[in-house]
C-alpha cells in the first residue's frame, strides 16, 4: 500500500480525475521500467476534431500472431 500512497492514493467517489497522468505513469515506470499498457490515438481522417483513445495491454503480452490474421 506504500506505493499506492506514493502515487496519490485512491480518488474519492465523484472526484474529478487529473487531466495529466504523466507524473503517475513516470512514477510507475521508475518502479518497474516495463510498459504497463499501450496507448493509441486515432484521428478521423475527415474530421480532425474527432479522436479516439485506446488503452491496451502491451503488445509483447499478446500470443504470436494474435492480431496478424494467421488464425
Amino acid at each position: 500500500y506504500e506505493l499506492l500512497e506514493e502515487l496519490g492514493g485512491y480518488l474519492p467517489p465523484r472526484a474529478s480525475a487529473p487531466a495529466d497522468i504523466t507524473p503517475v505513469v513516470a512514477s510507475l515506470l521508475e518502479v518497474n521500467g516495463a510498459p504497463l499498457f499501450d496507448l493509441y490515438l486515432d484521428i478521423d481522417l475527415y474530421d480532425h476534431s474527432k479522436t479516439s483513445v485506446f488503452l491496451d495491454l502491451p503488445a509483447s503480452k499478446y500470443p504470436e500472431g494474435f492480431f496478424t490474421g494467421k488464425q
